[in-house]
């Protein structure tokens, strides 16, 4: 019999489950054997592989009679190097994209090359990561622990693939996978999860001691000035249970309370400012530095409240930050209480001061009525701040103002944030004049 007549027979044998394939091989053997031994026949190796994938891939139930006849064709002699490069094909590969179980539990006896990967670079393992209905084929080739810390074409492993899929995350986060592997974009899983909104992990990822808390990727921004960026407070609580470092600032003067206040303080974001509160609540309670500058002026974190005239937050963080420095100068060589004046202020002496062990005190050694009102007169305002105003136009933070939407949602959610976390602070009656007040008399220090 001629080979190319043996073919054709041999898969329409295949296709009709009949074992006289069987009998066709044994009766041409040496015809087969010496046929796909030989080099230059590698595409005739391919085309058997490629039929052969399609039956299995075809498969219908778990005793299907093709994927027997198959199996026995495979494991014949004749063709060792059929079965070689069936195994180093992408047929469990294409099987977990599919979901076909059948043809999936029968590929796993077959002992196919979990390191093979696709256009994409991505493996079988990373498309069973994916589906929560493959997770026993998860548990299954990770147990050789070869294909584990393969990467795609974006630098991503298993891992990143199964970000959405907690059972084989957790599978995987137990096996000697690299915790820290950069893809292309310099993520870590961490980056990665808290980039793009993905929190379940985090809870998971913060209990691995290896974990690098504190990388930054190709943005130059780390975890926490991703969730600090995205309002993600509940993300950053976890974070704040490891070594995370609130206060980096980045060769872009970012940092992730400079994030936090740039997307606070648009006008697309003012429905969700809530999340945005919450988060500053976070940080607070975190011992995040409001002293650090928030963008490109200079301005603190107390500054920008003032800009926008936020004083729900400008009242909470003077109430519960920690070591708040009034006397910063943004780069223009002003201070908070310029700031205040620019917003024509002049009559804060008129209102009364409520209880605060700060005013009790700073009343024994000073006349302070006499003193605010002094301070706020015209003449005491440098006139080369006052050129520099409207150099400010090109910042968003001179620009915005808080609405009174905001306001309410700040101040349920800073209320909230105060019964919660409770700590020391002023009156409950805390004022937006006595926070001026305090503001204008802490330049006297």
């Amino acid at each position: 019999m001629e080979f190319k007549n043996f073919k054709i027979e041999h898969v329409i044998d295949l296709n009709h489950s009949s074992k006289k394939v069987i009998k066709s091989i044994n009766a041409n053997q040496g015809l087969i054997k010496t046929f796909l031994n030989e080099k230059k026949n590698i595409h005739s190796i391919q085309s058997y592989v490629r039929e052969i994938n399609r039956i299995v891939l075809e498969a219908k139930s778990s005793n299907d009679k093709k994927l027997c006849i198959v199996k026995r064709i495979l494991m014949n002699e004749a063709f060792t190097n059929v079965l070689n490069a069936f195994r180093n094909s992408d047929v469990l590969i294409r099987a977990c994209k599919i979901r076909n179980k059948y043809a999936i539990k029968w590929l796993l006896t077959m002992n196919i090359n979990s390191c093979v990967q696709d256009e994409k670079g991505m493996t079988a393992l990373m498309y069973a990561a994916k589906d929560s209905k493959l997770s026993y084929v998860v548990k299954y080739l990770i147990s050789d622990g070869d294909c584990i810390n393969i990467s795609d074409n974006n630098g991503d492993t298993a891992l990143f693939h199964a970000v959405n899929n907690m059972a084989s995350f957790k599978e995987l986060l137990n096996t000697n996978i690299n915790i820290n592997h950069l893809n292309y974009n310099n993520e870590t899983i961490l980056i990665y999860c808290c980039k793009n909104q993905i929190l379940k992990p985090i809870k998971y990822l913060i209990k691995i001691p290896q974990l690098d808390i504190n990388a930054f990727d190709v943005q130059e921004k780390t975890a926490v000035m991703y969730l600090a960026e995205n309002g993600e407070y509940k993300g950053i609580r976890y974070l704040g249970s490891r070594n995370c470092k609130l206060n980096i600032i980045n060769q872009y003067n970012e940092s992730a309370l400079s994030l936090l206040l740039r997307n606070l303080y648009t006008e697309q974001n003012q429905d969700i400012c809530d999340k945005y509160y919450r988060t500053i609540v976070e940080l607070v309670e975190l011992g995040c530095n409001f002293n650090i500058p928030v963008d490109n002026e200079g301005n603190t974190a107390i500054m920008v409240f003032i800009l926008v005239k936020d004083y729900t937050s400008l009242q909470y963080i003077l109430k519960h930050g920690k070591d708040i420095d009034l006397s910063i100068k943004n780069y223009h060589g002003q201070d908070a209480q310029y700031l205040l004046r620019e917003q024509q202020r002049n009559l804060i002496s008129e209102y009364p001061f409520y209880n605060s062990v700060f005013i009790r005190e700073l009343r024994k050694n000073i006349n302070l009525d006499d003193i605010l009102s002094s301070y706020f007169e015209g003449e005491n305002i440098p006139t080369e701040m006052t050129e520099n105003y409207y150099s400010y136009l090109n910042n968003d933070f001179y620009t915005f103002r808080t609405t009174k939407y905001m306001e309410l949602v700040g101040k349920d959610v800073y209320s909230e944030g105060a019964r919660k976390y409770g700590g020391k602070g002023h009156s409950e009656h805390f004022s937006i004049v006595f926070i001026i007040a305090i503001i204008a008399t802490m330049a006297l220090f």
